[in-house]
């Protein structure tokens, strides 16, 4: 769909806006996934640190890549999959896409278009 859009002559900025939902929501889901992986059920302590993380004013209530970045690597050093997640928040905040959404379980990792 992005490149039809830009095959429209459709810029890179009027997209990223029109992601913005998708952005959002994606996000929201990817920083809970950290969360669970962390631990199966986060600790009072942890979830607390995460919702106190500084916000972007954009994207109210998600933190930044940068911030959440920072948090997991002082908490979750060692976890590969953590930062596999990560990466694609990175991704999805920076780009509105997934490099590897085939690496997340369903419903999250199955692109629509696959459903059927």
């Amino acid at each position: 769909m992005v490149a039809r859009l830009h095959n429209l002559g459709v810029g890179d900025a009027d997209i990223k806006k029109t992601q913005h939902l998708w952005i959002y929501v994606y996000c929201g889901i990817l920083e809970g996934m950290i969360l669970r992986q962390a631990k199966p059920s986060p600790s009072d302590e942890v979830m607390s640190e995460a919702l106190q993380l500084p916000k972007d004013a954009d994207m109210d209530p998600l933190p930044t890549p940068e911030t959440l970045r920072v948090f997991v690597s002082s908490k979750f050093t060692k976890d590969l999959k953590i930062k596999e997640i990560l990466q694609e928040y990175n991704n999805v905040w920076t780009t509105g896409t997934m490099k590897n959404p085939l690496a997340f379980p369903p419903p999250f990792g199955v692109p629509f278009a696959c459903v059927g």
